[in-house]
């Protein structure tokens, strides 16, 4: 192979791979959405997730407290989407979850 047979195939490989960036970017997906889980839903968990919540495509879908009363009243402030749980790992497990407040 030529040296400019070569350079010629590289840049039309490469102009293809940004092509392809730049169409990805208008692609609008999962990644669009954060999913959040709170362990901990006392005084101070709410406090950090209200903030949290007002952030754009930030949602809570699942909570956990030792105390089944703040977990309660968490899963009902999240909404019908959230899940509440009283052991963290069970939290842990769910493949839904993107992040984690604690």
């Amino acid at each position: 192979m030529k040296r400019r047979e070569f350079i010629r195939q590289i840049a039309g490989t490469g102009a293809i791979a940004s092509a392809t960036a730049l169409s990805a970017k208008r692609i609008s997906g999962a990644n669009e959405r954060i999913n959040l889980g709170l362990i901990g839903c006392g005084g101070r968990g709410r406090y950090d997730s209200r903030l949290m919540r007002q952030v754009p495509n930030v949602d809570f879908t699942a909570v956990c407290d030792v105390y089944e009363t703040h977990a309660a009243s968490a899963k009902a402030w999240a909404g019908p989407q959230c899940r509440a749980y009283k052991d963290f790992r069970k939290l842990l497990e769910q493949k839904d979850v993107d992040a984690v407040v604690i």
